[in-house]
């Protein structure tokens, strides 16, 4: 018995699976599962070590458009947002890297998508007003234009 919990004790110091190991020291988070190469930037604010609140995470992978996570970030895990693909948007509440399935009551999952386009529009505006305070007019466009193409999902 000793001997199986002194194993399972040494396999999990061991385990380095925190999936929150992207970005700058203090400010880490997890990528979305679907974005298997890249490099990854959140534009949002930090708190405890980790992304954290509304924010926007860019997945630039050489030769491609770039893709993008509009929304809430909760100690560097995704949580409520949109993942923004070539392919179309993936509304959402998610976890582990993932949206969640689907729920079975037509009405909840409505309205969990029109939660997760409301979230991705605020961090896109937030994004927006970053860079305006910064005076980088052309990214502060981009992410107002987002916010306003996000906003127009729900209607």
């Amino acid at each position: 018995m000793l001997r199986a919990s002194l194993l399972l004790t040494l396999s999990l110091l061991s385990y380095s699976g925190d999936p929150r190991s992207e970005g700058r020291s203090g400010c880490r988070f997890e990528r979305p599962r679907a974005w298997t190469a890249g490099d990854v930037t959140w534009l949002g604010r930090c708190r405890g070590g980790f992304a954290d609140g509304s924010g926007v995470l860019l997945n630039a992978v050489k030769g491609q458009q770039g893709e993008r996570f509009y929304g809430q970030l909760h100690q560097g895990r995704l949580n409520v947002g949109v993942l923004q693909t070539g392919q179309g948007n993936i509304p959402g509440t998610w976890a582990g890297g993932v949206v969640a399935e689907k729920l079975a009551d037509d009405m909840a999952q409505r309205n969990a998508i029109i939660v997760a386009f409301q979230a991705a529009a605020d961090a896109s505006t937030s994004v927006s007003k970053s860079f305006a305070k910064k005076g980088d007019v052309k990214a502060s466009r981009f992410y107002a234009k987002q916010a306003r193409s996000l906003r127009d999902q729900m209607d």
